[in-house]
């Protein structure tokens, strides 16, 4: 069977916006020449995640209230890269302020688009090491907590559905799955 193709935009409109994302009226072409009308979110910055791990091989979380699924649960680091601003900076800068870390080293783990079929928001994750306790978080609207979990209590956290978070477990079952945490 032969792919679909490339969808044909004849037309868009800014439906809302705010200072983070666009929410767009797209009017489509498909291939087989159907026009249909297409909702989709196109977001203005990409987000920078971190994957913080401490020299005893714990990941350091930090507890945050979603209004959004009225839920408080642990996730790592994330935030907004700024204008302009280089991912591993933005991720740099989330750890210093959501937890008061900073990290000797960051390697890329993994860039995605997280739901790539309703926007084009787009999630870059790092892993931290060589963590160091450098000042006292900033960020108190959104982070209630910071703490370091071992690995294995980590694992019974995903088992029981108590981590949720999209970033999150992608971040750890990729860190998993490389063999970076065990």
């Amino acid at each position: 069977m032969e792919a679909a193709g490339k969808w044909k935009v004849l037309g868009e409109k800014v439906i809302d916006s705010s200072k983070w994302m666009d929410y767009v009226k797209s009017k489509i072409e498909l291939p087989d020449g159907k026009i249909i009308d297409y909702f989709h979110v196109r977001y203005h910055d990409a987000v920078a995640g971190v994957l913080a791990i401490d020299k005893n091989g714990r990941i350091l979380m930090v507890k945050s209230y979603r209004f959004t699924v009225d839920r408080t649960q642990w996730e790592i680091i994330a935030g907004s890269a700024e204008k302009d601003e280089r991912m591993e900076d933005a991720a740099r800068r989330e750890l210093k302020e959501e937890t008061g870390y900073t990290a000797k080293r960051l390697e890329k783990l993994v860039e995605y688009y997280p739901s790539a079929g309703k926007g084009d928001h787009r999630f870059v994750l790092f892993v931290a090491r060589g963590l160091r306790k450098a000042s006292r978080r900033i960020d108190t609207n959104e982070i209630m907590g910071v703490r370091f979990f071992p690995v294995s209590r980590i694992r019974k956290m995903i088992e029981r559905g108590e981590i949720m978070e999209g970033m999150t477990l992608t971040g750890l079952l990729i860190a998993f799955f490389k063999g970076m945490i065990r």
